[in-house]
């Protein structure tokens, strides 16, 4: 599944870490070799025969690492270039590292990964494993089965198939949710807008204690908030639906009792919910509907005919288009929502620290590129008790006054439920 929509426009994304201290271009390939030894995933083959896809880890490149001197504002240009479309090959590697020099002791660095091997937990892991391989060998080498190995017992059976087709033909024939900006242009003219506010200590911890006090989560708040926004600039009462990703690693454990562990990996899927509503509704009300209606589908098991079925299932059935002519039927008839939103939680519960022997992480988050998933992404992460939020949009799919716009909406919204 994911290949497929990879292919058709990139799923690529990318974790960024702000680190003070002394670097140098020989310590960083030192440790992008030992992070390889230690994930040999992200220097994968893939090899393609009649029976589908396989990995042949460790056989590929090494992982390149690129040099630009960079102030800290050029940088953001930087990192939302990294999740444009590209092509990566089937000869791997699967990742790449950008070092952004901004002085002698600033730097940033941006890992980028193909997400058909990594999902956004394993680049936050990867990250944390090459911070640590610049003193020492961060370990031996991890393993990295696949999601399958944690399905609890009887899963895929024909009562699933049933509620995945269900679920499939309901969302293709159903009511199509409202989005912004149109599919329109020519698709090698397309470009990711990124924009980010970042919450101070004290601003995230309002935010999380009125959240608890309204009945909702911190996803749900800023769920709302975006989504309000939306409302706004559409006017009218329209259908939105939000794709909310899934940790496998969290889920499974939680549910089932067998643990993902660390490895670099793919171990998510999504639910989506729906919610019709204009700019007037209460934010506070809304974040509690997004929050209870993700729990609800949880609950119901929804997250295991996502991905693991219901993907499976489309893409088979466009396997014999070309790239193009999958993403058109996709982001035009199919796969239509009003934006995805993705929260990695608290990035400590990860192992990361905020010390690497000289290096200090000053700030770590993630972005991703969007694919035929949707109009507009979202992610959310918090490190230091500091919250990030993202927002990424692809120009001319959205233009770029309409990303501002939207963008300073949410921002308001968010900042007016911490003050309140």
């Amino acid at each position: 599944m994911v290949d497929v929509f990879d292919r058709a426009s990139t799923m690529s994304f990318s974790v960024v870490a702000s680190v003070r201290g002394p670097l140098e271009r020989e310590q960083l390939e030192q440790g992008l070799r030992r992070l390889e030894s230690r994930h040999p995933l992200l220097r994968a083959r893939i090899l393609r025969d009649d029976q589908g896809l396989h990995f042949e880890p460790g056989t590929a490149a090494p992982i390149p690492l690129l040099v630009h001197e960079l102030d800290e504002e050029a940088a953001q240009t930087r990192i939302a270039r990294s999740i444009e479309h590209r092509e990566w090959s089937d000869e791997g590697p699967r990742a790449e590292l950008a070092w952004l020099r901004h002085g002698v002791l600033q730097s940033t660095l941006v890992l980028t990964f193909h997400h058909v091997t990594s999902d956004g937990s394993s680049g936050v892991l990867a990250m944390r494993d090459l911070l640590n391989a610049l003193e020492a060998d961060p370990g031996e080498q991890v393993d990295s089965p696949g999601q399958d190995a944690f399905f609890p017992h009887g899963h895929g059976g024909l009562a699933d198939k049933l509620r995945t087709g269900w679920m499939l033909a309901r969302g293709m024939f159903g009511r199509s949710p409202h989005r912004l900006g149109a599919y329109t242009g020519a698709f090698h003219e397309r470009r990711v807008i990124l924009q980010r506010l970042r919450l101070d200590c004290d601003r995230s911890r309002r935010l999380r204690e009125r959240a608890k006090r309204d009945g909702a989560t911190v996803h749900g708040v800023l769920c709302a908030s975006l989504a309000l926004s939306v409302a706004e600039l559409s006017q009218g009462t329209r259908l939105q639906r939000i794709v909310h990703p899934v940790d496998f690693r969290r889920l499974l454990r939680k549910a089932w009792g067998p643990r993902a562990g660390q490895p670099v990996g793919y171990y998510v899927t999504s639910v989506d919910t729906d919610h019709v509503l204009d700019a007037k509704r209460p934010l506070a009300q809304l974040a509690a509907e997004i929050s209870s209606a993700v729990q609800r589908k949880k609950a119901r098991g929804e997250p295991l005919l996502t991905a693991p079925l219901a993907g499976p299932m489309f893409t088979q059935y466009a396997a014999s288009m070309g790239s193009a002519r999958f993403r058109q039927l996709a982001e035009q008839r199919v796969l239509i929502n009003t934006f995805s939103f993705t929260n990695l939680g608290v990035l400590e519960q990860l192992d990361v620290n905020e010390r690497h022997g000289a290096l200090t992480i000053e700030d770590l988050y993630f972005v991703a590129a969007g694919s035929v998933l949707c109009t507009l992404g979202a992610s959310a992460s918090s490190f230091r008790d500091e919250l990030s939020f993202q927002l990424t949009s692809v120009a001319p799919v959205v233009d770029d006054e309409t990303a501002r716009s939207l963008f300073e909406r949410t921002c308001a919204r968010i900042e007016g439920f911490v003050s309140m």
